[in-house]
């Protein structure tokens, strides 16, 4: 009975431990002040963009790089706008539980690949052109792209969301554990596009496409493609709309 008591009285210590530091990783982090303030980033060139943190992020497409912050004035030196190599990365040094904006302003010239993570809201305003782009969305990450290339590849999992439109020569669309992509204003000539695991893929294929689906996948394609290979396989589904 005695070591009965003492078993039951570590699950209980150890539940309480996990439940509080649930609540202190919710709850802790910096708070913002609501004085706004924007500031203007000196950065390297750079080709690649990772951004992450649950930083709201606004891309546009232009002649030289640039990149500014608007965010309140006590956060403003949380949030990391660094070029590494040829990649830019924009992160916040610590968890920030509130702000009035956490905006990141991003003028690029010229774009290989997009990473998006953490929570993290990126958007194009205006179309961004790249011949060859790759892109991933990730853990609760959302993007909105107007996109123009020849070869565009786009990958999404773990909850997070995309929306693509423009067009292009080849695209590949993936998306996995409850994601979505939705890519059907992207006009396409050819296409592969896969779902798994409870992903959601939605293309344009003008004149080719190739779609898998499984695991409770689900691919729909959109046009009058002459070339067709589709598969499902343990519960997925590929339709034509």
């Amino acid at each position: 009975m005695k070591h009965l008591f003492q078993k039951s009285s570590l699950l209980i210590v150890g539940i309480a431990f996990l439940f509080s530091g649930c609540v202190n990783a919710q709850f802790w982090g910096t708070k913002g002040n609501g004085n706004v303030q924007k500031e203007n980033r000196e950065v390297a060139s750079f080709n690649s963009i990772s951004a992450s943190s649950g930083l709201n992020v606004y891309i546009n497409q232009g002649d030289k790089e640039a990149v500014s912050v608007e965010a309140d004035d006590n956060l403003l030196k949380l949030i990391v706008t660094k070029v590494k190599g040829n990649e830019l990365i924009l992160k916040t040094t610590e968890n920030i539980r509130r702000a009035e904006k956490l905006d990141v302003y991003v003028t690029l010239v010229n774009v290989n690949e997009i990473h998006v993570s953490s929570g993290c809201d990126l958007e194009s305003q205006g179309l961004i052109k790249a011949d060859h782009l790759d892109m991933s969305v990730s853990s609760g990450a959302d993007a909105k792209l107007q996109i123009e290339g020849n070869e565009i590849s786009c990958s999404v999992s773990s909850g997070a969301d995309a929306i693509l439109s423009g067009k292009a020569n080849f695209f590949y669309g993936k998306s996995s554990s409850g994601s979505d992509l939705r890519a059907k204003e992207l006009i396409a000539t050819n296409c592969k596009a896969k779902a798994s695991s409870g992903g959601d893929v939605s293309v344009y294929a003008k004149e080719s496409i190739e779609a898998n689906a499984s695991s409770g996948g689900d691919v729909s394609y959109y046009g009058n493609p002459t070339k067709v290979d589709v598969s499902s396989s343990s519960g997925g589904d590929v339709n034509q709309r």
